[in-house]
Protein backbone atom coordinates (compact mmCIF):
# COMPACT_ATOMS: atom_id res chain seq x y z
CA UNK A 1 0.00 0.00 0.00
CA UNK A 2 1.26 3.15 -1.11
CA UNK A 3 1.80 6.62 0.58
CA UNK A 4 -0.81 8.49 -0.81
CA UNK A 5 -3.24 5.51 -1.27
CA UNK A 6 -5.65 6.79 1.22
CA UNK A 7 -6.68 10.59 -0.53
CA UNK A 8 -5.41 9.39 -4.29
CA UNK A 9 -8.93 8.94 -5.53
CA UNK A 10 -11.01 11.75 -3.13
CA UNK A 11 -12.50 14.52 -5.44
CA UNK A 12 -10.55 18.12 -5.30
CA UNK A 13 -11.11 20.46 -3.18
CA UNK A 14 -13.58 23.38 -3.83
CA UNK A 15 -13.30 26.99 -1.81
CA UNK A 16 -16.25 28.55 -0.56
CA UNK A 17 -14.81 31.96 -0.87
CA UNK A 18 -13.55 31.90 -4.09
CA UNK A 19 -14.75 31.05 -7.96
CA UNK A 20 -12.33 28.49 -9.88
CA UNK A 21 -9.69 30.71 -11.57
CA UNK A 22 -9.99 30.44 -15.61
CA UNK A 23 -7.62 28.17 -17.63
CA UNK A 24 -5.85 31.21 -19.51
CA UNK A 25 -5.50 32.74 -16.37
CA UNK A 26 -3.83 29.90 -14.59
CA UNK A 27 -1.66 29.06 -17.49
CA UNK A 28 0.17 32.82 -17.53
CA UNK A 29 0.69 31.78 -13.97
CA UNK A 30 4.01 29.87 -15.31
CA UNK A 31 4.23 32.29 -18.44
CA UNK A 32 8.45 32.96 -18.60
CA UNK A 33 9.35 36.26 -16.79
CA UNK A 34 11.39 38.54 -18.64
CA UNK A 35 13.86 39.69 -15.88
CA UNK A 36 16.09 41.70 -17.99
CA UNK A 37 13.72 44.02 -20.14
CA UNK A 38 15.62 45.76 -22.60
CA UNK A 39 19.07 43.15 -22.36
CA UNK A 40 18.34 41.99 -25.97
CA UNK A 41 17.73 45.30 -27.54
CA UNK A 42 20.96 46.58 -26.14
CA UNK A 43 22.83 42.98 -27.14
CA UNK A 44 21.58 43.47 -30.46
CA UNK A 45 22.37 47.71 -30.94
CA UNK A 46 25.92 46.61 -29.13
CA UNK A 47 26.50 44.04 -32.09
CA UNK A 48 25.67 47.09 -35.31
CA UNK A 49 28.27 47.30 -37.18
CA UNK A 50 29.54 51.26 -37.47
CA UNK A 51 32.47 52.37 -39.48
CA UNK A 52 35.40 54.89 -38.83
CA UNK A 53 35.46 58.24 -40.45
CA UNK A 54 38.42 57.91 -42.67
CA UNK A 55 39.91 61.56 -44.21
CA UNK A 56 40.55 62.05 -47.47
CA UNK A 57 43.56 62.40 -48.73
CA UNK A 58 44.43 65.93 -50.63
CA UNK A 59 44.15 64.31 -53.68
CA UNK A 60 40.60 63.02 -53.30
CA UNK A 61 40.09 66.31 -51.00
CA UNK A 62 41.07 68.76 -54.00
CA UNK A 63 38.47 66.74 -56.91
CA UNK A 64 35.68 67.22 -54.24
CA UNK A 65 36.50 70.52 -54.49
CA UNK A 66 36.58 71.00 -57.92
CA UNK A 67 33.49 69.40 -58.50
CA UNK A 68 31.28 71.57 -55.62
CA UNK A 69 32.78 74.28 -57.61
CA UNK A 70 31.39 73.04 -61.02
CA UNK A 71 27.83 72.29 -59.13
CA UNK A 72 27.96 75.99 -57.67
CA UNK A 73 28.62 76.86 -61.02
CA UNK A 74 25.15 74.76 -62.44
CA UNK A 75 22.90 75.40 -59.39
CA UNK A 76 20.66 77.07 -61.62
CA UNK A 77 20.21 74.25 -64.12
CA UNK A 78 19.76 72.26 -61.26
CA UNK A 79 22.71 69.57 -61.33
CA UNK A 80 21.74 66.07 -60.76
CA UNK A 81 24.23 64.03 -58.55
CA UNK A 82 24.85 61.30 -56.74
CA UNK A 83 26.99 61.53 -53.34
CA UNK A 84 28.90 59.11 -51.03
CA UNK A 85 29.33 60.47 -47.63
CA UNK A 86 30.07 59.51 -43.49
CA UNK A 87 26.91 60.05 -41.67
CA UNK A 88 27.44 59.51 -37.39
CA UNK A 89 25.44 57.31 -35.77
CA UNK A 90 23.16 58.92 -32.92
CA UNK A 91 23.51 56.26 -30.66
CA UNK A 92 27.04 54.87 -30.91
CA UNK A 93 30.78 56.29 -32.15
CA UNK A 94 31.44 55.83 -35.76
CA UNK A 95 28.48 55.66 -38.33
CA UNK A 96 28.62 54.49 -41.91
CA UNK A 97 29.17 55.56 -45.66
CA UNK A 98 25.44 56.63 -47.33
CA UNK A 99 24.70 57.13 -51.11
CA UNK A 100 22.23 59.69 -51.72
CA UNK A 101 21.01 61.55 -55.20
CA UNK A 102 19.28 64.12 -56.02
CA UNK A 103 19.23 68.02 -57.45
CA UNK A 104 21.20 69.78 -55.45
CA UNK A 105 19.86 73.28 -54.46
CA UNK A 106 21.92 74.91 -52.30
CA UNK A 107 25.47 75.19 -51.32
CA UNK A 108 26.89 77.07 -47.82
CA UNK A 109 30.79 76.94 -48.35
CA UNK A 110 30.89 79.05 -44.94
CA UNK A 111 28.42 76.89 -42.85
CA UNK A 112 29.72 74.13 -44.80
CA UNK A 113 26.90 72.00 -46.15
CA UNK A 114 24.76 70.73 -49.22
CA UNK A 115 21.38 71.00 -49.38
CA UNK A 116 19.20 68.45 -51.83
CA UNK A 117 15.93 68.57 -53.15
CA UNK A 118 14.42 65.95 -50.74
CA UNK A 119 15.53 68.20 -48.14
CA UNK A 120 18.91 65.97 -47.35
CA UNK A 121 21.25 68.05 -45.86
CA UNK A 122 25.03 66.68 -46.40
CA UNK A 123 28.18 67.86 -44.37
CA UNK A 124 30.61 68.97 -47.35
CA UNK A 125 33.56 67.92 -44.43
CA UNK A 126 32.40 64.43 -44.82
CA UNK A 127 31.78 63.56 -48.37
CA UNK A 128 33.96 60.64 -49.48
CA UNK A 129 33.18 60.91 -53.75
CA UNK A 130 30.52 63.05 -55.48
CA UNK A 131 29.76 62.31 -59.08
CA UNK A 132 27.75 64.71 -61.11
CA UNK A 133 25.06 63.03 -63.70
CA UNK A 134 24.40 64.07 -66.86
Amino acid sequence: MGKYDDILHLDRPVSDKYFPMPMADRAAQFSPFAALTGYDEAVSETGRYTEVFCEPDEDVKSQINRKLVEITNRIGSEPKVSIEYFCHDEKKAGGNYVLVCGIVKKISAEKGFLLLDDGKVVDINYIREITIDE
